[in-house]
């Protein structure tokens, strides 16, 4: 759960972004995991969560989920917002804390660098996925669970030529 006044809203990217409204100082702990606000699931069991989901839940579950040391974290509070940047403010302390990596004014934007911070089998190439349907996203989702994060990138190539 979130520690500290956040907001969510739009950024410079155009993507929705979460933005601290009081000061932060370096080494401060800003979020705190918590079974009220993170779903915390095996690969088996989030994937077996996104079987029930519609497109637009499997989507938001997709966009918001994380894999840390092989376990897929569900933010449900405005920490999902977080965004990326190798510019970062905030980074994993471990698999239950992000603290501050400097003093941040109200105002700024949360940015955490996803390279450094999460496995390498990433939920984030399927964020960029052009799936067209539920069924070929939890397709994504098995094989890139199953593939050790390398995705079959022949169906982006085929549409693309297509």
């Amino acid at each position: 759960m979130l520690l500290f006044k956040c907001v969510s809203k739009p950024n410079k990217k155009g993507k929705r972004g979460l933005f601290c409204s009081e000061k932060i100082a370096k080494n401060e702990v800003i979020w705190r995991l918590s079974p009220k606000t993170t779903g915390v699931f095996n690969k088996k069991h989030f994937l077996a969560f996104c079987e029930n989901l519609s497109l637009t839940e499997l989507k938001d579950a997709v966009n918001g989920a994380y894999l840390r040391n092989g376990v897929v974290y569900l933010p449900r509070d405005l920490r999902r917002f977080i965004d990326h940047s190798t510019f970062c403010n905030i980074a994993l302390q471990n698999d239950k804390t992000i603290v501050a990596l400097r003093d941040i004014e109200p105002g700024e934007e949360l940015l955490c660098n996803y390279h450094t911070s999460y496995d390498k089998v990433s939920l984030h190439r399927l964020r960029l996925s052009s799936a067209l349907n539920r069924e070929e996203l939890l397709l994504q989702l098995r094989n890139l669970f199953l593939s050790g994060g390398r995705p079959k990138l022949n169906f982006h190539i085929n549409r693309i030529r297509g």
